[in-house]
């Protein structure tokens, strides 16, 4: 049978990245992450297939989103009732990879034309009756209303908050902190060097992204509420899954780890609140 397609205008391909490097590394001989949904997703859509993706990139992808999965199920294996929050999901199956309990409030979360979009693909349909989306931007205070406050909270935000300015990455933050009980966030972040070089960055370009904020010590974000504190960083070049790369990226892997500047420039960031 055909399947229906998603067309998706030039102004949405922002959305194919992610899925795309996921459903290829699914595709590939050991995959990292192994999201069928990626493959389902990226079949559903309609779009200009031109750009390209090295290994380095795909392998990168597959390593964020591992991690973040990974502290997700750790956060879920404490607090099995509790909430989830994937904040700028896109088009990412995130609930289908994690499976959460029954005990879970899952809500995914991005701009009413994304959730459109998502709306339209059977392969991101919610996985059970506690699973939610969400049409609105995440800038927006009023969303948060809506959400029960009564549970600890996990919330994701991979690709996303550099978008952001500061103001509003701040102002998050405290919006969350001060709505539920407790919890984690887990997010990647740039550092200053980083945005500089994505700004140059020819694929960025042609897909019109703008990116504002960064940070170089995630410990300076505890200075924005008293309940937040640091748990970990951890960048894609210091897992162990970075030896499914190529001879050429892993050198280059090898000498960002020597270099604290080098290895922030894109990491996962893991608060507590």
């Amino acid at each position: 049978m055909d399947v229906e397609k998603v067309p998706l205008d030039k102004k949405h391909h922002i959305l194919v990245p992610g899925p795309r490097a996921r459903a290829e590394d699914n595709q590939s001989r050991r995959p990292i992450l192994g999201d069928s949904t990626a493959e389902a997703v990226v079949a559903t859509l309609s779009y200009d297939a031109k750009s390209k993706y090295t290994k380095g990139d795909r392998v990168g992808v597959a390593i964020r989103a591992k991690q973040l999965d990974g502290w997700i199920r750790e956060f879920l294996g404490r607090n099995p009732e509790a909430t989830v929050l994937d904040l700028g999901c896109g088009l990412d199956g995130r609930a289908r990879r994690i499976a959460p309990g029954p005990g879970v409030r899952w809500y995914d979360l991005d701009l009413p034309e994304v959730i459109a979009i998502r709306e339209r693909i059977p392969a991101l349909a919610p996985v059970n009756g506690a699973h939610s989306v969400i049409a609105a931007s995440v800038s927006d205070p009023g969303w948060l209303d809506d959400i029960p406050r009564d549970r600890p909270v996990f919330v994701a935000a991979e690709g996303l908050l550099m978008t952001l300015t500061e103001e509003e990455v701040r102002d998050l933050f405290v919006r969350l902190v001060t709505h539920f009980p407790g919890g984690e966030l887990g997010f990647n972040a740039f550092n200053p060097l980083a945005l500089r070089l994505q700004r140059s960055h020819p694929a960025v370009r042609a897909l019109g992204v703008t990116f504002q904020w960064g940070v170089d010590e995630p410990t300076d974000l505890e200075a924005w509420h008293p309940r937040l504190s640091f748990v970990a960083e951890l960048a894609p070049v210091e897992s162990p899954d970075i030896d499914r790369m190529g001879p050429t990226e892993r050198l280059i892997s090898r000498l960002m780890r020597r270099s604290r500047r080098l290895l922030r420039l894109d990491r996962l960031v893991r608060l507590r609140f």
